[in-house]
């Protein structure tokens, strides 16, 4: 399957990125010192930027997703839609003024999905 075709946000196709993490959200500590989770997990998607990249993850920069389209949490050849999704932030890394790398992150309840 062509790079980039299972990516979606909000249902618009969109640059697959080169590499993608799921991390747990840590929510605290409780009472007895523990680590408390959120039923949220971090996405974080990078993708080093060429001549001809689009930069259409900025147009989501912290906004609440309808959906997003993405690999599933743990698999490699499974792609799922989750409907409860926010884009945290997207940021651009420079190196003598030219973008190098975009990086978005995403809060995604991995229990909602369609």
């Amino acid at each position: 399957m062509p790079k980039g075709v299972l990516y979606k946000i909000n249902g618009i196709t969109v640059t697959a990125p080169d590499t993608e993490a799921w991390t747990p959200f840590v929510a605290g500590e409780s009472l007895a010192g523990l680590q408390k989770r959120s039923p949220y997990w971090e996405l974080t998607w990078s993708l080093g930027l060429g001549d001809n990249c689009d930069l259409d993850w900025l147009a989501y920069d912290n906004m609440e997703l309808d959906s997003l389209t993405t690999r599933a949490k743990g698999k490699l050849d499974e792609y799922e839609t989750y409907i409860d999704a926010k884009c945290v932030v997207v940021t651009l890394r420079y190196s003598r003024g030219v973008a190098e790398e975009m990086t978005a992150k995403f809060r995604v309840d991995p229990s909602q999905i369609v």
